[in-house]
């Protein structure tokens, strides 16, 4: 007679993602935390949109791997929106701000999205898309959840910056994160990245799933010239999706 002995493991998602650090808790908003919405900063193409053209149906903003909250914090107060919600792994429990005026929330978003279709008015993923598994799936499901009117802010690292290109010359690997020589002693490849983009993918992914890119963005020092040529001078790019059709 032969005994079979059932043995649960953890799935590849869950071993992946085990070594990101967990807390409850929130961080408030500090004078860096707005920098960051200062040109050059990662989350300057937010309110170039807004002050641009101001969005008149301002229910909720999201953000996808939001850290520790203090920019979703900063932008729900800033651009006044009424809810505030975040999602990112490092939340062991559900913690909420106000009289849930903004809740923190931990979700595998490899899978859909925990957002009904039509329901998110505003959606920010810093840094984001290129962890998970598959690109095509993450702008569909930033398709879905978008409200008619809405508008989503996605930041990307670029593999065609001008020191990849001399990486490949001399028959080193491109980085998009953690420099080469730390990722044996850190235990991931390149900051955990598993995805690479060209600004032509992004145009291409986004046109495939109903989108359209209507505004790209530099970060970093000397971001006007950075944004003549993005493809040749950028190592990440902040641009802005909104319904295509």
């Amino acid at each position: 007679m032969i005994t079979t002995t059932l043995i649960m493991t953890k799935s590849p998602e869950e071993i992946f993602y085990s070594t990101q650090q967990s807390f409850s808790g929130f961080i408030e908003p500090t004078p860096e935390t707005g920098r960051m919405f200062e040109a050059g900063g990662r989350y300057a193409v937010v309110p170039d949109s807004l002050r641009r053209e101001p969005m008149k149906c301002r229910d909720i903003i999201v953000e996808l791997g939001c850290g520790k909250g203090d920019k979703l914090i900063y932008a729900k107060d800033e651009f006044d929106f009424d809810k505030a919600v975040g999602v990112d792994l490092c939340f062991a429990e559900k913690v909420i701000r106000g009289n849930q005026e903004c809740e923190f929330f931990s979700a595998n978003l490899n899978h859909d999205w925990p957002f009904k279709n039509k329901e998110v008015d505003l959606l920010i993923a810093m840094m984001l898309l290129e962890h998970l598994f598959d690109p095509f799936e993450s702008f569909r499901e930033i398709k879905r959840v978008l409200s008619p009117s809405g508008r989503a802010f996605v930041n990307l690292p670029l593999v065609t910056s001008i020191k990849n290109r001399l990486r490949l010359v001399f028959g080193q690997i491109p980085v998009t994160s953690v420099p080469y020589g730390r990722w044996q002693a850190e235990g991931h490849w390149d900051g955990f990245h598993l995805h690479y983009f060209t600004l032509p993918s992004i145009y291409d992914l986004a046109a495939n799933s109903g989108l359209k890119i209507v505004r790209v963005s530099s970060v970093g020092r000397l971001n006007r010239v950075k944004n003549i040529l993005p493809g040749l001078f950028c190592n990440e790019i902040s641009f802005e999706l909104r319904h295509g059709d």
